[in-house]
């Protein structure tokens, strides 16, 4: 029996009179790469920001190690946060620090234990796991181009050693050598952790690299879940239009409607 790292079950959340999610249903088997595709404003970014536990759902159930989370005291909260690192769209570095403080950041205000020398060493220890020299830890973000500033931001999310690190859109403004460089990274990173990773895209090449598993979501409902290699033959129409990116079909004919 596979267990599962994370595991929602009919999980809801509405804002005001619209309804986002209206019961999603997903597994994530521990040490696996799970990446959720689908349009704009399907779910996607709520049901990732609901797992995280900065968006509370309004109802089901949301399992981390078999631990229920909807619900749970801010002690209990802060402790599931520590088995996270975040990949964030835009990488959300601080431009008022240096690359290796922004890198170091969760180690210094997350450890009381962590001096800054220290901290400084394993921020340069996870710069090169991500191909960026010690030359780069003293420059600020604004100092380095796109590509290296995404770098910086999974060595962050990787300098806890996280049991699990979500990847929201990690390609968005990238050009296509350097996606498929931080595919690599995200691929390599997550291996050598033995992480569990959940990765939201539109990109289809990414999902192709990072993924073990995708799920479909789809007015804020899975509508199809599988293993990569299932992916070219899901026989549903929602997903075959999707990965081939056609104008024409279910979901262009429902937006329409």
């Amino acid at each position: 029996m596979t267990l599962n790292k994370i595991e929602l079950k009919n999980v809801t959340k509405s804002f005001g009179s619209k309804k986002v999610l209206q019961g999603v249903d997903l597994a994530v088997p521990k040490g696996s790469s799970m990446v959720i595709i689908g349009g704009s404003g399907t779910g996607k970014s709520v049901t990732l920001k609901c797992v995280l536990g900065l968006i509370q759902a309004d109802s089901g159930s949301i399992l981390i190690d078999g631990q229920e989370t909807i619900g749970a005291s801010a002690r209990e909260r802060d402790d599931l946060m520590r088995k996270f690192g975040m990949l964030f769209q835009g990488g959300a570095l601080f431009d008022s620090l240096p690359v290796w403080h922004n890198v170091a950041f969760g180690l210094i205000h997350g450890r009381k234990d962590m001096n800054t020398s220290a901290a400084k060493a394993l921020a340069i220890e996870k710069l090169d796991a991500v191909g960026l020299g010690k030359n780069v830890a003293d420059l600020y973000p604004a100092e380095l181009s796109g590509g290296m500033q995404k770098r910086v931001a999974l060595a962050r999310a990787i300098a806890t050693n996280p049991e699990i690190i979500f990847f929201d859109e990690p390609t968005t403004g990238l050009d296509p050598i350097m996606a498929d460089v931080i595919n690599d990274l995200i691929v390599k990173c997550v291996k050598e952790l033995g992480a569990t990773a959940m990765t939201i895209t539109h990109d289809m090449a990414s999902a192709r690299k990072i993924a073990d598993h995708v799920a479909m979501i789809h007015l804020g409902k899975i509508i199809w879940t599988g293993s990569i290699n299932e992916l070219d033959n899901s026989d549903n129409p929602y997903v075959d239009q999707f990965i081939h990116g056609r104008a024409n079909g279910p979901i262009t004919d429902i937006l329409a409607a």
